[in-house]
């Protein structure tokens, strides 16, 4: 999914085996309770991913903020409701 649009082809790199980078990254972000991925499904197969990270604040009275780090989605999708949905 990340290398299916323009810029992932360019900036990232899908091989097989997985380079280990990915796997440190999804361990690291798996670990930390200040993010979610969120994986969007069409069926049984993963259309898109949204990862979504909680922040500490000291301003609004010390609050937290969730900010949308990254939304990938599959290019074959595209239009499709359950994407809109999102």
């Amino acid at each position: 999914m990340l290398s299916d649009d323009k810029l992932g082809q360019k900036r990232e790199r899908y091989t097989r085996p997985l380079l280990e980078s990915y796997i440190k990254a999804f361990r690291s972000i798996d670990a930390d309770p200040n993010i979610e991925l969120i994986v969007a499904c069409d069926q049984k197969e993963a259309v898109g991913v949204l990862q979504l990270t909680m922040t500490p604040f000291l301003t609004h009275q010390g609050g937290w903020r969730a900010s949308i780090e990254e939304f990938v989605r599959l290019r074959v999708i595209e239009g499709k409701e359950s994407v809109r949905c999102l």
